[in-house]
């Protein structure tokens, strides 16, 4: 499926009935602040992730960075490159801080304009 640019905003042709659109952005963006609720994405997360602070557990804030989000729910490993389904959802009230998968997240108390989950489908392989 190709996508065209329009703007800032990733634009896709229709989806065949019952199957979601998902908008293809090649590299990751730091955090999906701006993107569209309801809207599915995929980006490329590089092998090095920054060091960045991250809220949340399977749900994560929107000023959360996508990468190292994606390590932290599993979806990628650690020093691994790979795309990653994201869909921006609506805020939970608040949202869990966990540590897992060699990733802290840290608890906020409060809804943030909107929030973000992997795509159930994007599970990271498992380690050799």
């Amino acid at each position: 499926m190709r996508h065209t640019f329009q703007g800032r905003h990733a634009t896709a042709p229709a989806a065949p009935a019952g199957e979601a659109s998902v908008l293809d952005l090649g590299d990751c963006p730091d955090t999906p602040s701006g993107f569209e609720q309801g809207n599915t994405y995929a980006c490329m997360c590089p092998s090095s992730s920054p060091a960045a602070t991250i809220y949340g557990t399977a749900v994560y804030s929107n000023d959360s960075n996508i990468c190292v989000a994606a390590i932290h729910a599993g979806v990628l490993r650690k020093g691994v490159n790979g795309q990653v389904v994201l869909q921006v959802v609506s805020s939970p009230p608040v949202f869990r801080g966990k540590t897992q998968s060699g990733i802290k997240s840290e608890a906020w108390p409060k809804p943030t304009a909107s929030a973000f989950q992997f795509s159930p489908t994007n599970q990271a392989p498992p380690s050799k």
